[in-house]
């Protein structure tokens, strides 16, 4: 299926499970949360984080017919009640959550720009919602373009000291860190040059 790239196959647990698993040093979901993995291509960090948080409704959305149906086959061998999987485009998705995830999905700027609008205000004094991001160290020059920094920064290393994983960070932004992020430059669509008008021959 090509879930993920198969040149990491052999590395999967060191490379990509505890990748997602990363999040948990950094948060415990609580009961009752909403939490939306934007592009999760091969599950990551989505269906790890369900089986941890049995009690927290997880929503997996990737464009690709192919990973949502395999990602479907996962979750029900894996007897998890708890995901919600979809297949569409961040655009089409209405509802917002408490946390959004992302994992090598796309640049920060472009990231950040989907989905703003989908981060619900924190409605516990103890727990602000946002984005959680995994990504290396081009987040600094990416979180320049947008005029934010992160609210908190961790290095994966810190809690897993393989090599693998220097340079490695999860990312938090907060709801109102989102929303001030200035929107990526896009070049407005060339329009296409019309032919001149022919001059309209005046008779003698």
């Amino acid at each position: 299926m090509n879930l993920i790239s198969r040149k990491d196959t052999e590395q999967f647990v060191e490379h990509h499970l505890l990748h997602a698993l990363a999040i948990k040093r950094f948060i415990h979901f609580p009961p009752g949360s909403r939490i939306l993995d934007v592009g999760t291509g091969g599950g990551l960090p989505g269906i790890p984080l369900a089986i941890l948080y049995p009690n927290a409704q997880f929503t997996l959305v990737d464009s690709l017919e192919k990973k949502i149906n395999a990602l479907k086959s996962m979750a029900l061998q894996l007897k998890l009640k708890n995901v919600l999987l979809r297949r569409t485009r961040i655009e089409e998705v209405k509802k917002d959550y408490d946390w959004v995830l992302g994992r090598a999905v796309t640049s920060l700027p472009v990231f950040v720009d989907w989905i703003r609008d989908r981060i619900r205000k924190s409605y516990q004094d103890d727990v602000d919602h946002g984005l959680i991001y995994l990504k290396g160290s081009l987040y600094q020059d990416e979180c320049k373009t947008m005029g934010i920094v992160p609210d908190q920064v961790h290095e994966i290393y810190d809690w897993i000291p393989l090599e693998y994983y220097r340079e490695k960070y999860v990312l938090f932004f907060e709801r109102e860190t989102v929303l001030k992020a200035k929107k990526p430059y896009r070049p407005k669509p060339k329009g296409k040059k019309r032919a001149p008008k022919k001059a309209k021959k005046i008779e003698p």
